[in-house]
């Protein structure tokens, strides 16, 4: 019975013009059979050019679930914290960006890293996050005090100077997404 099927599927695939390796390609169960997993039905020529398709990766969210612990009371908390690829990526992206403004004025920079850092903790400001969010608005300093002091050779900034300036231009740490649970209490006057 399988041996017939699949002399038929090859000869379907002979007259259309596939070869052999097309049909390597992909897996050979699902091209014999003309049901897809979902229990659709499909013509065999069509399902084998789907599986020469390149194969899509699988986006993870950007806060993965982990369970933990009120410091308290010992409670379960679940935690939400930024993928540790992402804070990389993007201080990487960072880094490259404030190479090319390096030589721009102290407070054109302050305004557009305070909207780099802001935009950043719009997203990623989620109880429990409050450690990766301390740990980028670091690595941003750090980076600009690089940049500043790349700027020439008789550099006067130093880390002290540039905290102070930092406290001034960048968002201080806020949660700004509170738990669920209490974004979506409604009070009713009845």
């Amino acid at each position: 019975m399988e041996l017939e099927r699949r002399g038929r599927v090859r000869r379907s695939h002979a007259r259309s013009n596939w070869k052999q390796e097309d049909l390597d390609a992909c897996d050979r169960q699902a091209v014999w059979s003309a049901c897809l997993p979902d229990g659709s039905r499909v013509r065999r020529e069509s399902h084998a050019r789907f599986c020469e398709r390149p194969v899509v990766k699988f986006r993870r969210p950007t806060h993965p679930h982990i369970c933990g612990q009120t410091w308290k009371t010992g409670k379960f908390l679940l935690l939400r914290k930024t993928i540790h690829q992402r804070l990389s990526a993007k201080l990487r992206a960072l880094k490259e960006e404030l190479r090319r403004r390096r030589h721009l004025s102290m407070a054109e920079l302050g305004k557009w890293l305070r909207s780099v850092v802001q935009g950043y903790f719009n997203y990623h400001a989620v109880p429990g996050n409050l450690a990766s969010l301390r740990s980028f608005r670091l690595q941003v300093i750090r980076r600009w005090l690089r940049a500043l002091q790349r700027r020439s050779q008789k550099d006067r900034m130093t880390w002290p100077r540039l905290v102070a300036i930092a406290a001034r231009w960048l968002p201080q740490l806020r949660i700004l997404h509170p738990y669920p649970n209490l974004r979506f209490d409604a009070t009713h006057p009845r």
